[in-house]
């Protein structure tokens, strides 16, 4: 079931990464699209990130299946795994991406002069605000997994309680991290 499983991760990431490289190759090529599509350049770029990543996590996990190694490993040792680096950031980035697209929309309804003025930069702010936010969110998530090193967990580092699950609201992690 396991062997089937990541097997087809590998396929999904190949697919997925592939796809969202050409995708970003051809706008890449044009000037015109180049400057005009700055959040789709996001969004291919996070697809290929998330591609990678369910690429490598097949291979990673398939690898250890094959050798069947079977020792245990610590929350941190999972945390520093490729697959689970790539995931903690293209998982919740993809999400995010679809937010930013969304505000874009919105603010090119209801501030057009504003929005017409400086779409780019608009844009490229958004990006690297959401980008920000992120490494913030990485550097909170990583430094939740320094002191856990006992070693109780599959060694394929596949079950949700192996890395901190992302799809939780921030604020409300760093809410509780805060008051107790």
């Amino acid at each position: 079931m396991l062997l089937a499983q990541f097997s087809i991760y590998v396929i999904e990431g190949t697919v997925l990464a592939l796809c969202g490289a050409l995708f970003l190759f051809a706008v890449f090529r044009n000037q015109k699209l180049r400057r005009r599509y700055d959040i789709l350049i996001a969004q291919f770029f996070t697809n290929v990130i998330c591609g990678l990543a369910t690429l490598t996590a097949g291979v990673g996990r398939l690898t250890v299946l094959f050798s069947e190694i079977k020792t245990l490993r610590s929350r941190q040792q999972c945390m520093l795994m490729p697959w689970n680096i790539l995931f903690l950031w293209a998982d919740p980035m993809s999400a995010i991406v679809v937010l930013i697209t969304s505000i874009d929309r919105l603010c090119a309804l209801m501030l057009p002069i504003f929005y017409y003025k400086n779409p780019r930069r608009f844009a490229l702010s958004l990006i690297g605000f959401s980008h920000g936010f992120m490494i913030l969110c990485m550097i909170f998530d990583w430094s939740t997994t320094v002191g856990d090193t006992e070693e109780l967990y599959s060694p394929l580092c596949w079950y949700i309680p192996n890395t901190l699950n992302l799809r939780q609201c921030y604020s409300k992690q760093i809410t509780f991290h805060y008051i107790s």
